[in-house]
């Protein structure tokens, strides 16, 4: 039985990423779980380089405490805390 009660993708996380910082509980691609704080909030990252090309799978956030970006998948999002999950 999966933990998983939401499927998350760009649409619902990206506005609030901008507007704020989230917490997001995920699974790793080694099998461990992970949550950290998150957002796309500007002035509260640091540089992105691009020159990749979008991945619509993945959710590129700054983590606050750890202060570096940060990739994950959305399908490996368990659950999004500091929005409205409505």
């Amino acid at each position: 039985m999966s933990t998983k009660t939401k499927s998350y993708n760009g649409r619902i996380l990206s506005p609030k990423l901008r507007a704020g910082v989230v917490n997001i509980f995920f699974r790793k691609s080694n099998g461990q779980f992970r949550s950290i704080n998150a957002t796309t909030q500007e002035g509260s990252t640091g540089d992105i380089k691009y020159g990749r090309k979008r991945n619509p799978e993945i959710c590129t956030v700054w983590d606050v405490d750890g202060a570096q970006w940060r990739s994950i998948r959305y399908d490996s999002i368990i659950s999004v805390k500091g929005m409205n999950n409505g």
